[in-house]
């Protein structure tokens, strides 16, 4: 059924260039003709009420439709998405034609344009972890699923059937075929991924990535703003790239972990410990073994050193494009600091000693727990909060969670940026909680590694101003160019004259301005320069070719024939193509006579109507 109305509409089609109807370039958006432009700013739809302009980075993917009903029967749906706070909501552009030359001239640019993003991922390997926090795992990944597929990303998928199975893979499987690593899951899945990666012994790394599927999603929260797992599924899309601070703790036997996140030790340790032993009330285990650690009030003494880090004034919430934040620094270039480091001492009892390598955003603190700390400024957070009774500490908990009131204004609350943390227990000895995994309180030296881990990722985004990664001009010429070629090489009716002329009017595409449209509805794609009076270019054999290859249509018994008139005919001898009929496939549009002028407007008018008349009955005879 679809070839056979491919075959109709594409008859109708050329009837009307036949009969010097200049409609084929307008494009309908949403039942209605719209104005539409694409040029390197991007894909700009006017609209009187609510017009829309999506930057070419933002454009997930260009699908084609089914053919639909007549007129407007060939279609394209651009997927993109559009902004609530900082979540990324999923939006469907449908785009209609009546050409088919227009069309697929629409439809090569937007995949030439999507495919010069070279920051954009080709292949991914991705492991899904089906029983952390409430079992979302396998439901998540597959939600996100669909708009890989729209992307044109090849998916390699895992899942974990163990513990540490994600960080086995990477430190020993080759890693080179991917462009990415993708996690479907919480911290803990993230900070077995960095362990394994940060274990190989060839150096090689790549960008990780991931979609939230756990308990507290602090990491996924803090990378984007929100835990939304559409929103993180597209920055993995469209090839954010952020750098990640990470700690590394060196124990005294020569044993070196990493932290992605926080690591608590005494209040925060506790209430991991315990929530252990409740694993199958889910994430409610954590407020339960909270209030249970509150009401114990235990305290413990530390004996800690640390090297203060220079001060800056970055004060202000981590945000996309933060100017604290560093670029990328692959492993073998990190910086040696090469002055004398000034060690402070400090022996006291502590409610609270932690360590934060990421703002630490979560639903409970929706502005962090140490909102003064970024994504990559190369820097440790070393937060303590002093022995102090139930009441002073449940003020702490909620100066934490109210997004309002500053915590460090108490003065049981001590901050600190360190670059390196020596760790000693005394006493009586809690645990810590490393990214939501436990460890006994051995002593150890936590020293930030800045920048060292690539995530697809921008950070949380001004709501005022969002951050976009725009085209640069040599990609714009050069997607201009390729269309130029692609739509002379498809519309060649054998005259080597007219190919040379339309070749050279190709080969000024590179003088254009780089915000000169590219496309635009209400123009012929591509145009001659014939006074506004028609084109004198083919439609072309190729086009009925290309449009049964598109269905699915077999043509190797199919050719072309020459008639009386001269024009070219299409005959086909399959019996079951829907092309059977011939058709003309090559009409030119063809200038309609100049009628004579009258005294008044209505017999003009008349006189040219009865023109148009005679010519559709001469064509359908």
């Amino acid at each position: 059924n679809d070839a056979t109305a491919a075959a109709a509409a594409l008859r109708t089609v050329l009837r009307a260039a036949a009969s010097g109807e200049d409609s084929d370039s307008d494009v309908w958006v949403g039942g209605k003709r719209r104005g539409v432009t694409l040029s390197a700013d991007g894909l700009a739809i006017e609209d009187k009420k609510k017009p829309r302009k999506y930057p070419i980075s933002e454009l997930l993917g260009v699908v084609l439709l089914p053919v639909g009903k007549l007129p407007w029967a060939y279609r394209l749906c651009v997927h993109t998405f559009k902004r609530a706070k900082h979540v990324w909501k999923p939006v469907k552009e449908e785009l209609r034609f009546r050409s088919l030359t227009c069309m697929q001239a629409w439809l090569n640019l937007l995949k030439q344009l999507i495919a010069l993003d070279k920051q954009r991922p080709k292949k991914l390997r991705v492991f899904v972890n089906p029983y952390g926090g409430k079992k979302k795992g396998i439901p998540n990944f597959k939600k996100v699923q669909p708009y890989f597929a729209i992307a044109g990303i090849e998916l390699d998928t895992v899942v974990t059937e163990r513990k540490a199975h994600a960080e086995e893979w990477m430190a020993q499987e080759d890693i080179s075929q991917y462009d990415g690593v993708v996690v479907v899951g919480g911290d803990g899945m993230f900070h077995e991924v960095v362990t394994g990666m940060m274990a190989r012994r060839d150096g090689r790394a790549v960008p990780l990535g991931i979609i939230p599927a756990g308990s507290t999603d602090t990491l996924a929260y803090s990378c984007h703003g929100t835990r939304d797992v559409v929103t993180a599924a597209l920055h993995i899309i469209v090839g954010d790239e952020h750098a990640l601070d990470l700690c590394r703790l060196t124990m005294e036997d020569g044993t070196v972990r990493y932290c992605t996140n926080f690591m608590g030790y005494g209040f925060f340790g506790d209430v991991a410990y315990d929530s252990e032993k409740h694993r199958w009330m889910g994430p409610a285990r954590y407020d339960y073994s909270g209030f249970l650690a509150t009401m114990k009030s235990k305290s413990y003494t530390v004996k800690a050193q640390y090297v203060k880090a220079e001060p800056t004034e970055d004060v202000s919430p981590c945000h996309a494009g933060d100017p604290y934040c560093l670029a990328p620094i692959p492993l073998e270039q990190q910086p040696k600091d090469a002055t004398e480091e000034h060690w402070e001492e400090v022996q006291e009892t502590f409610k609270s000693f932690n360590i934060s390598v990421l703002p630490c955003l979560n639903d409970k603190t929706k502005k962090g727990f140490d909102p003064h700390q970024h994504l990559s400024n190369g820097k440790l957070g070393l937060i303590t909060v002093d022995k102090c009774g139930r009441f002073q500490f449940v003020r702490f908990l909620m100066h934490v969670s109210n997004k309002s009131w500053n915590q460090f204004n108490l003065r049981t609350v001590t901050r600190v940026p360190c670059k390196k943390i020596r760790f000693e227990a005394v006493g009586r000895n809690s645990v810590w909680n490393i990214d939501g995994e436990i460890l006994e309180a051995v002593a150890f030296t936590a020293e930030v590694v800045p920048a060292c881990v690539r995530t697809f990722a921008r950070g949380p985004e001004n709501l005022d101003a969002p951050f976009i990664r725009p085209l640069t001009a040599d990609d714009v010429v050069q997607a201009a160019q390729q269309q130029h070629s692609t739509t002379i090489a498809a519309q060649d009716d054998g005259n080597e004259a007219d190919a040379h002329k339309r070749a050279d009017s190709a080969n000024s595409a590179d003088s254009a301005p780089e915000n000169e449209p590219l496309l635009k509805s209400g123009v012929a794609q591509p145009t001659d320069d014939d006074n506004g009076k028609g084109s004198s270019k083919p439609l072309g054999v190729n086009v009925a070719v290309q449009t049964m290859n598109m269905f699915g249509v077999n043509t190797e018994a199919c050719y072309c024939a020459s008639c009386d008139d001269g024009n070219r005919v299409f005959e086909c001898y399959v019996p079951s193509c829907p092309f059977r009929e011939p058709y003309p496939c090559s009409i030119t549009r063809r200038k309609a006579p100049e009628a004579k002028q009258v005294e008044t407007n209505d017999g003009v008018h008349q006189q040219q109507e009865q023109e148009r008349q005679r010519q559709q009955q001469q064509q359908q005879q």
